[in-house]
């Protein structure tokens, strides 16, 4: 894609708003640059952060992602980003290792067990 002078100051004042609204840093020299800030632009609820995205949208080519996906489920509460079912049923994966404590000496470090 060629970038053109409107192209890059229409980058560089998104960028900016993204940066001040969600403090996402997005560099310019990224492959997946404008991709980002219209996903992210998508997601504000500012009016000029919108309008700035549909501008990037029509300089650059790319389609800005659905309004469907941005719209959360009714009744869902939402911290950072996740929805708060998400929050308390954290993935198996995240479950602490199980050691075998008979054979591992045990230290408490700031109120932690530590097995040595």
């Amino acid at each position: 894609m060629e970038m053109t002078k409107p192209l890059i100051d229409c980058m560089q004042t998104l960028r900016r708003r993204i940066r001040a609204e969600q403090g996402c840093d997005i560099r310019l020299s990224q492959s997946d640059a404008i991709a980002q800030m219209l996903t992210l632009a998508s997601q504000s609820r500012d009016n000029t952060t919108q309008s700035l995205a549909k501008t990037l949208s029509s300089l650059s080519g790319l389609a800005l992602p659905s309004a469907a996906s941005k719209v959360p489920t009714p009744g869902a509460q939402q911290y950072r980003g996740a929805t708060v079912s998400q929050l308390e049923n954290p993935p198996a994966e995240a479950a602490p290792p199980v050691i075998n404590a008979s054979n591992a000496s045990v230290r408490i470090y700031r109120g932690q067990k530590v097995y040595a």
